[in-house]
């Protein structure tokens, strides 16, 4: 009939254990997490020595796998080896060394398994080990359940309390000859080849009498033997099957029970305390699990038996002769029979073994671990019996009817209706509670209406399933639950207006003047209203809606009841909302330790509340602690076969930001298109989940350079979120304005750039505070798309209302709004007040000289220098450029910063320096291959321009040719016109006339193209007028004469 799903996670069977303090680097982790990704979930990486060791304390495993890097001649090495080794949970050890160890330097770590040089041999043996480990492991530690502490076993294990309130539902089974009918059926399945066993079925099947159920049980047969093992497995299918035996024991138990406690009043024993006894064989890492639980609380999963014998229990324990493959154990158990609620019975007369003085517990039973001593080679484990108040107030909270109605068929419907709902088992809860619906409403509309709910699981079926059943009943209180949970539906779809329209609706069912108020309903409502506030980003009004609610569930519920677990989740996210990371944190971890009181430790729940941590340290830039959560969320969901497989690809949502975060592209677009693909299989196309994955998806595209990708995936994301919410300005659909934005901005756009980033500012401007980075930033982008638009005023005004904000004045954004405001005075040819804020800059780098690298540095020095330069401050320029050129580190740098000294040293006339600088320029130039052709003709023809002024034309004309030489294929007019202009210059310097008349000739007829034959320009009467002097040391007077009338007319 049912899935099998066995609840015995293979959690439980064991970790990883990665020290390394290289992992600190959150990139080493994730490379880490990478390499051995077949064994997460399983392995947790750690670089804190004191976090290691707490994490290892409150593990709870079979085999514990620890690795960690091992140099023989550290001190530090040796002794995290010594305390590793020392520790009971650590079964295996592996060092990674690259240095070579003999077994002698590790004798005496009896737990070193091995030494590897690589990592890949490392994680190969780690893998054989694991496997090895898997096959030879029996069920881990099928007799107990450990819990973590005196007061709390469900802190560790929610599981076993629904588990009971699975078991006790079955003791109350109502089909009788149905139950027998499947019990027989499956023990003959299962004994199909065994015709001994057989036998003993089918006359079980035939002569069986409920006064005989504890001496078929005690019977070395197919009941006991396929009962425990079932129990044992916690396959809640299996154990379904027997809830006819589970039944009668129960039933028979109590019975004996009864008699029991009778026959001590009878004799006026009570309070009275019973010793019993057990002894068995165990595995040591079960032995170790229970030393480590000492004062802990242990829940039996299977029947007890006891006997009143100690000797007799000890022969089951043995001597120790089977170690070290087992350990002989020998359970003393104290029985308070004044205070123990659990059934348990002297069975001696009605035992098919009626000589072992038997005490028969019943399963479920928890005890409190008092002692545990070695004597005479068997370990004497002291147990004393021990209530838990949790499962009672569940019941008390969820069951509040029906405590006392077990006995009817509809009740044991609801109760297993509530465990596999709180299981998150939708199939099985639906099915149940088809059952109940046709007791007695088989013919009913209604009960038509809600079998054709159980079949739906997309939101917009559920809505109109939900809609039909309203229009069929007049209960209120039903109505008003219906009302509430399409609301909520509307609002998870972004639907507010009909979300609003059912919130409307519930108010008179909530207020109304014929109903007294009921506080339960006023939270419920409350807590609508507020999801709908947190959905039209309203945070601080959801707050304060929230927590009314949680005040209201506080006063008036159990504190582990799942309703203040919800709410504190919710108030956590709302939290996050408002950039409160801390109180944040605060709710989830309350919602986090009812969890794990309430709900099996698989729970998709649990994993739901370590997402909502993950989102907050990953805002709050803490990307360990967020990875960390994201993958106990991701190991959670795994295991839990029944949550939504749209979680997982939430998961692999979060974890690809953590790999964009860490700069691992390949791995982060790896992640979001697996997200995708679950989207894809479970969600329609235009579900608002996809445009915010396709919001990161683009910005991924943009940080890899691909814009048309990156572009195609924000514009699809666009349209998505103003399909959903076509009248509000999401914060969403700011990010995707902003990511767009600087699509364009990359692609050198600034007129496209700029109108997506306005947007972006006026939404952000209604979520965020004006001193949050995000929009810093988008009003950093939009100064610096004015800037390359040469809008310089637009520019100052965005840098200048950056400053206003209310931000750090001591941090590295308001360096770089400094120095932008610095370098946009310069282009305005302010230099004066250009120096008031690079000076600004190099204070503040003083002040936090760690945040600010040299480079940074190194530009504001230079810029300063130009303001300098520009306001002919020339010692203090050279001041400026002289700590420039100490910051240097590149070839370019070094280019740049020379250049700018040259140029200091050519006004003030100081040739000497001017091309000392001008060599430094071509010699730095050439020492990189690939520097430009551009750069190399300028550097000559500053060393030429030098020489000239120096009077050195000789000298200057090899610099000049090969620098005309240079820019001649390059088509630079203006360069080769002034290096044309050089040379003719220095020829007629040297009387080379010839040359001096060519080269001017050039210079002409550059001018001409230049200045399109428009000889108005001072360059052309300069140039006729040495060509008229050429001419007249050539003797040719008469041009000369008509050269000289030409310039004289041009100069007029």
């Amino acid at each position: 009939m049912w899935e099998n799903i066995e609840y015995q996670a293979e959690s439980k069977f064991y970790e990883v254990v990665w020290f390394n303090e290289k992992f600190s680097d959150f990139k080493n982790s994730v490379d880490a997490s990478i390499r051995a990704r077949s064994l997460k979930p399983h392995m947790k990486t750690f670089f804190d020595p004191e976090e290691c060791w707490n994490f290892i304390h409150d593990t709870n495993v079979d085999y514990l796998f620890f690795i960690m890097p091992f140099n023989p001649f550290s001190s530090v090495d040796n002794e995290i080896l010594t305390r590793a080794n020392a520790l009971l949970q650590v079964s295996f050890i592996y060092l990674l060394s690259t240095v070579e160890i003999c077994n002698d330097q590790v004798r005496y770590f009896e737990k070193v398994r091995h030494i590897c040089s690589s990592e890949d041999i490392l994680i190969e043996k780690l893998y054989a080990d694991v496997r090895d480990c898997k096959e030879n492991s029996s069920s881990s530690f099928s007799l107990l359940e450990i819990g973590q502490s005196t007061h709390n076993l469900t802190k560790a294990s929610g599981a076993f309390i629904w588990r009971q309130l699975y078991l006790e539902a079955l003791f109350h089974t109502f089909d009788g000859e149905q139950a027998k009918l499947d019990m027989v059926e499956y023990c003959r399945n299962y004994y199909a080849d065994d015709k001994a066993e057989l036998d003993k079925i089918s006359y079980f099947e035939l002569n069986y009498r409920s006064d005989d159920a504890i001496k078929w049980y005690t019977r070395d047969s197919f009941l006991y033997r396929l009962l425990n093992r079932t129990l044992r497995s916690e396959n809640i299918d299996d154990i379904y099957k027997f809830r006819f035996i589970l039944s009668e024991l129960y039933t028979r138990l109590i019975e004996l029970h009864c008699d029991y406690l009778q026959t001590l009043l009878d004799l006026d024993l009570i309070p009275y305390t019973l010793t019993v006894y057990r002894g068995q064989l165990i595995a040591p890492q079960e032995l170790d699990r229970l030393k480590r639980s000492l004062g802990s609380l242990i829940a039996m999963n299977t029947f007890l038996s006891t006997s009143f014998d100690q000797n007799a229990s000890l022969m089951f324990a043995g001597n120790g002769q089977r170690r070290p493959n087992y350990e002989s154990v020998l359970f003393a158990i104290d029985i308070d029979t004044s205070t123990t609620t659990t059934p348990f019975a002297d069975i001696d007369k009605y035992s098919w073994n009626n000589s072992e003085q038997e005490i028969l517990i019943l399963v479920g039973a928890m005890f409190k671990i008092m002692n545990i001593q070695y004597e005479n080679n068997v370990w004497i484990i002291k147990l004393q019996t021990c209530d838990s108040q949790h499962i009672r107030k569940l019941q008390e909270h969820y069951y509040p009817k029906l405590l006392n109605e077990f006995n009817t068929e509809a009740a044991f419907y609801i109760c297993m209706v509530n465990y596999y709902t709180v299981m998150a088992d939708i199939k099985r809860s639906n099915s149940y509670l088809k059952e109940f619906y046709r007791l007695d409403n088989s013919n009913s509309p209604l009960t038509e209406i809600q079998m054709r709910k159980m079949a739906v699981f997309n939101s917009e079926m559920v809505i109109k399933v939900r809609e039909q059943e309203l229009a069929l009943t007049t209960d209120q209180d039903m109505r008003l639950s219906w009302l509430l949970r399409i609301a909520q539906l509307h609002i998870e779809d972004n639907n507010f207006m009909k979300a609003i329209e059912c919130i409307e609706q519930c108010r008179p069912l909530v207020f109304g003047s014929f109903r007294p108020l009921k506080l339960l309903h006023l939270a419920n409502f409350l807590e609508t209203l507020g999801l709908l506030c947190d959905g039209q980003e309203k945070h601080e009004e959801a707050l304060k809606l929230f927590e009314i609610m949680l005040r209201i569930y506080t006063a008036y519920l159990p504190s582990i009841a799942l309703e203040i677990a919800n709410a504190h989740d919710i108030i956590g996210m709302t939290h996050f909302y408002l950039g409160s990371y801390s109180d944040a944190i605060l709710h989830f971890n309350y919602s986090l330790d009812i969890y794990r009181q309430c709900l099996p430790l698989e729970h998709f729940s649990i994993g739901d509340c370590y997402q909502h941590m993950g989102l907050v340290y990953f805002r709050s830039g803490c990307t360990i602690q967020a990875k960390r959560c994201y993958d106990s969320a991701s190991e959670l969901y795994e295991k839990c076969s029944q949550t939504n497989p749209a979680r997982m690809g939430k998961i692999y949502h979060c974890q690809a930001h953590l790999y964009a975060v860490a700069n691992n592209n390949e791995e982060a677009l790896h992640a979001y298109q697996k997200a995708e693909q679950i989207y894809r299989s479970f969600l329609p196309h235009d579900h608002c989940f996809f445009a915010g994955l396709y919001s990161d998806l683009g910005e991924l595209h943009n940080c890899m350079n691909d814009l048309d990708q990156a572009l195609q995936y924000l514009n699809t994301a666009l349209m998505i979120e103003s399909n959903h919410n076509p009248c509000q300005k999401t914060r969403l659909l700011g990010t995707l304005h902003l990511h767009i934005g600087r699509n364009y901005f990359m692609r050198g756009s600034y007129s496209t750039c700029l109108n997506n980033f306005s947007i972006a500012a006026v939404i952000f401007q209604r979520h965020l505070p004006l001193h949050n980075e995000t929009f810093q930033e988008i009003l950093h982008y939009i100064a610096r798309a004015y800037y390359r638009l040469n809008k310089y005023e637009e520019s100052l005004a965005n840098y200048k209302l950056l400053l206003n904000l209310d931000m750090p004045i001591e941090s590295e954004t308001a360096f770089e709004i400094f120095y932008s405001i610095g370098r946009l005075f310069l282009k305005m040819k302010q230099p004066k007040e250009a120096l008031e804020y690079f000076e600004a800059c190099l204070n503040l780098s003083a002040t936090i000289a760690s945040l600010f690298s040299n480079d940074r540095l190194l530009h504001v020095y230079r810029y300063q220098g130009l303001a300098f330069f520009r306001l002919k401050e020339y010692s203090h320029a050279l001041d400026s450029f002289n700590h420039a050129l100490t910051l240097c580190t590149t070839i370019k740098d070094f280019v740049v910063t020379y250049n700018e000294l040259r140029k200091l040293y050519h006004v003030q006339r100081n040739f000497e320096l001017e091309l000392y600088y001008a060599r430094l320029v071509l010699d730095k130039s050439m020492e990189d291959p690939q520097q430009c052709e551009f750069i190399l003709g300028h550097s000559y023809l500053n060393i030429g321009q030098a020489y000239f002024h120096l009077y050195e034309y000789e000298k200057a004309l090899p610099f000049l040719h090969k620098s005309k030489e240079i820019f001649d294929p390059l088509e630079d007019r203006v360069n080769i016109s002034n290096a044309v202009e050089y040379i003719a210059v220095s020829y007629y310097q040297i009387d080379n006339y010839e040359q001096a008349e060519l080269f001017t000739l050039q210079r002409l007829e550059l001018l001409r193209r230049f200045h399109q034959n428009n000889e108005s320009s001072p360059d052309f009467p300069y140039a006729y007028s040495r060509l008229a002097r050429i001419k007249c040391e050539q003797k040719c007077y008469n041009e000369a004469e008509e050269l000289s009338e030409k310039a004289l007319c041009l100069r007029r």
